[in-house]
């Protein structure tokens, strides 16, 4: 029963759909309306046109029989073009007829087709693909997530293997649809036709909106033109393309039907001097005004507004005022606001459309999207949580270039790595292992050795950092916070002022924090703050038009490091205040706009102020707790620091003068220190007594400078004999220096 329902009623409604289809293909084939709306238009726009000023009977009689000779050209192809439509249109109709009626007649010749269509799902197919793209013991929902990413890619493969469909005939180029239009030679040379660009316009995720917009614009009566402003890799010309295919295909408004989106080719219409780039433009911009059906793509526009050299904006101006010409140009958010606002000519006859950077869900789908081709290139499939983990990485630890490109980037690194290393499958591990190589980073699940580490912290730490608890506990907090993933805000790993005498560990404690947490105390960055104490100083910090800034252009080379932040009271407190943004939202804005991400850094700043204050209350032996509770009363009422300012940290941490007891185990590490360095670098070693080193205590030991003092006392005292001993003496690899004092 269920067959001859198939037979009789759905069956015959497919094939009305399907003669429909065809007769609808017949007319986009031959382009049938747009033939008849130019039938006796010239051919191909070759028109002749008067270019000698002056009246000449001769010329005009030139220009007559050519333009209507072109026009009767033009009619005899157009003509026989609707007539062969007509000829298929009537043998589709017929052909459509005659398989319709056959198909009543016979039912049992539908029924292999029947039993096909009715076929059950190949789970050993889709069992494949889950075991594939799938580590061992999943979630539940990582297994219903692959299985509705399996679904989508089959119902792509099968929309495309429809070719019977609308969407599918519409695809394919109708052989009338550019005769109405001019012939375009050096436009074919300089540029790239982006509907020919291997891009399914199902994988256009995350974009509608800015390709609405983009047609919006586009299709406009007047000052149709487009600036599409975004960063670099956030998408802009996947945009455009999809606009390219989406024309092709027919799927785009009205006014934009029969348009060529040509992306030029900057490199090679810029050789050349001045003159030379400025009259390819201009015949670049009049070949394509005289086709009329040209939206032409110009990447990195701004290089033609901004360079003295070759300022194009009048050239630009000149041919875009009409309307048989259309511009896309590219560019980024800083050259937008730096080299295009301030043309109000430009700005007359352009539309801006902003291109954001997607989210992260949007991103999975589109690394999803491009896994099914790069695992065909590497021949290594790649794992739903290994994209997972792309995402979320490439979210946290990269933060200079935008999804999706970062993604797509850490996902190609990502399957070279494992194929580099005999593999077969991309593993979540894998990830975190190509990204620990490149940031230094402990990524992943915690080994027995880091947890293990992780719990000895502050023992670690101390190992360098004598005394000084309550800055050591705060650091160690911070870092099992960030290590273990429980840290949800996007400020910086850790944020603290700490507050204290010269020479009592501030600056050795975030040395020690680099080494411990980014594997090397040379991962710091320090910038003395009281060079930064006039207003204008703020360009000095974060940037403008003339210079990088020292803040901003060290962390975007270096954003895995500790940031110390050097006599941060000294600083104009304008300049104090642009770090307001810094410790909450994790970024900064430069001077020229573009945005600073400290997420994975941490900033210690550091201050002598209240040092006097921290000695007086460690005199009357007040308790550490309520110390830090009253130094930062201390610090808003003496207005060193704003309230909003000392709030954004994550701890206010004192540090207190040293006793001569600390001073011991200080000059313990430091000649440990040295030792190191004379072994690693001379293969010596050197020994002092404990009369010695209690002499050179005695010697360094002053509460004003700290270990400061007892450092420079080390460099006189000890540094200059093992020189000397090293120039005056024979002293042999291997051997034992003794120092006395």
């Amino acid at each position: 029963m269920s067959y001859l329902r198939w037979h009789y009623i759905e069956a015959p409604k497919f094939i009305l759909l399907l003669i429909g289809n065809y007769i609808f293909f017949v007319g986009h084939l031959f382009s049938v309306k747009l033939l008849i709306n130019t039938l006796f238009s010239p051919w191909r726009k070759e028109v002749a046109r008067k270019t000698i000023p002056g009246i000449s009977f001769g010329k005009i009689f030139d220009v007559i029989s050519f333009n209507v000779i072109s026009s009767v050209l033009g009619f005899i192809v157009r003509i026989s073009a609707l007539i062969a439509a007509f000829i298929f249109l009537i043998f589709v109709i017929l052909a459509g007829a005659l398989l319709f009626v056959f198909w009543l007649l016979i039912p049992l010749f539908s029924l292999p087709i029947y039993l096909s269509t009715n076929k059950k799902e190949n789970l050993k197919e889709k069992n494949k693909f889950l075991e594939d793209h799938l580590e061992e013991n999943p979630k539940p929902e990582y297994i219903v997530n692959v299985s509705a990413w399996y679904e989508r890619m089959k119902e792509e493969k099968k929309k495309r293997g429809q070719f019977w469909t609308r969407e599918n005939l519409s695809s394919i180029p109708g052989i009338g649809r550019y005769w109405a239009y001019g012939y375009t030679p050096t436009l074919d040379q300089l540029t790239v036709n982006l509907s020919k660009e291997n891009f399914p316009i199902e994988r256009l995720v995350g974009r509608k909106n800015q390709i609405d917009q983009l047609q919006r614009a586009l299709e406009k009566e007047g000052n149709n033109n487009v600036f599409l402003v975004g960063e670099p890799g956030v998408g802009r010309k996947t945009i455009v393309t999809g606009l390219a295919k989406l024309i092709d295909a027919g799927k785009c408004v009205e006014a934009l039907r029969f348009k060529r989106v040509l992306l030029l080719d900057i490199q090679q219409l810029v050789l050349g001097n001045q003159a030379e780039t400025e009259q390819r433009l201009t015949d670049v911009l009049e070949e394509a005004r005289s086709a009329g059906n040209i939206i032409l793509v110009i990447p990195s526009i701004d290089q033609f507004i901004k360079d003295s050299h070759i300022n194009l904006t009048e050239v630009l101006s000149t041919h875009l005022a009409g309307k048989n010409l259309q511009l896309i140009g590219i560019t980024d958010p800083q050259s937008y606001q730096k080299y295009i606002l301030p043309s109000p000519s430009l700005l007359k006859i352009f539309e801006k459309v902003d291109v954001e950077e997607i989210s992260k869900e949007e991103a999975l789908e589109i690394l999803q999207n491009y896994s099914i081709d790069l695992e065909k290139k590497y021949k290594i499939t790649a794992s739903y949580q290994a994209l997972l983990e792309i995402v979320k990485q490439a979210n946290d630890l990269i933060t200079e270039i935008p999804f999706p490109e970062k993604a797509i980037d850490l996902l190609e690194n990502s399957l070279i790595f494992v194929r580099e290393k005999g593999g077969a499958k991309l593993l979540e591990k894998d990830v975190d292992e190509v990204l620990s190589e490149k940031t230094k980073l402990p990524l992943g699940e915690l080994s027995a050795k880091e947890k293990v580490e992780l719990e000895d912290l502050e023992k670690i730490l101390h190992q360098r950092i004598v005394g000084q608890n309550t800055a050591i506990e705060k650091i160690s907090q911070a870092m099992r916070r960030k290590r273990a993933g429980v840290k949800t805000k996007n400020s910086p790993i850790g944020t603290f002022l700490f507050v204290g005498p010269t020479g009592v560990g501030k600056t050795e404690t975030a040395k020690a924090l680099a080494e411990v947490y980014f594997g090397n105390e040379e991962k710091i960055i320090r910038i003395d703050m009281s060079q930064f104490q006039n207003d204008n100083d703020i360009g000095k910090l974060i940037g403008d038009t003339n210079n990088p800034g020292i803040l901003t252009s060290s962390i975007r080379q270096n954003p895995f490091t500790v940031l110390l932040l050097d006599e941060f009271e000294k600083a104009n407190p304008k300049i104090l205040n642009i770090f307001l943004t810094v410790f909450d939202e994790g970024y900064i804005t430069d001077g020229l706009g573009k945005k600073v991400n400290f997420k994975n850094t941490f900033i210690i700043a550091t201050s002598n102020a209240g040092s006097e204050f921290i000695r007086e209350k460690i005199g009357a032996n007040t308790p550490p707790s309520d110390l830090e509770k009253e130094l930062t009363n201390y610090l808003l009422q003496e207005k060193i620091f704003s309230p909003e300012l000392i709030n954004r940290f994550d701890a206010v941490v004192f540090y207190k003068p040293l006793s001569k007891i600390e001073f011991e185990s200080i000059a313990k590490i430091m000649i440990d220190k040295l030792n190191n360095k004379l072994k690693e670098e001379k293969e010596i070693t050197i020994r002092l007594s404990e009369d010695s080193i209690k002499k050179l205590i005695d010697e360094g030991y002053d509460p004003v400078f700290g270990a400061r003092n007892l450092q420079r006392t080390i460099e006189e005292e000890v540094e200059n004999k093992i020189a000397e001993k090293l120039l005056k003496e024979d002293v042999k690899k291997g051997s034992e220096i003794e120092i006395i004092l």
